[in-house]
This record gives structure tokens, C-alpha cells and sequence, in this order.
């Protein structure tokens, strides 16, 4: 999963790119939210994020805030 989000911050940074990058960014964000129910869950995505660029990093962040609001739901 790492190598796939590093790939995706490098993609969104190229402009021939950045459209199908931020799509797949977006599916993998979606993904992860409808997924994530538990707090390690959420640790273990952050983990993830760790050293990928800021872009990739910030929506999986959110994607990690929301957990509490998931488990709130549930």
C-alpha cells in the first residue's frame, strides 16, 4: 500500500498524469473510509502515509480523522 500511495503523490505532481492520479487517489480514499472500523485500523493507514507526498498524505489523514465519526455511526 505504501508503494501504491507513493506512486499516486508522484502521478499528481506530473500534469499528463494528475487527472487519472487524483481519480484513483479519490477510489483509494473511498475505499479506506468505507473500510476502516477500528482505531488500529485507521493507526496502521497513517503508518502507511509516512513519507508520501503531502497531497496523498493530507486525504489520508482525513481519511484517519473520520474513524471516530464511523465508529460513532456503528
Amino acid at each position: 500500500m505504501q508503494l501504491q500511495v507513493k506512486q499516486l503523490g508522484r502521478a499528481l505532481s506530473h500534469e499528463s498524469t494528475s487527472e487519472l492520479a487524483a481519480t484513483n487517489m479519490d477510489r483509494l480514499v473511498s475505499m479506506l473510509f468505507h473500510h476502516i472500523k477500528t482505531a488500529e485500523e485507521a493507526y496502521y493507514v497513517g503508518e502507511m502515509a509516512r513519507g508520501v507526498d503531502s497531497t496523498v498524505a493530507a486525504k489520508v489523514s482525513l481519511t484517519q480523522d473520520l474513524v471516530p465519526v464511523i465508529g460513532a455511526k456503528q
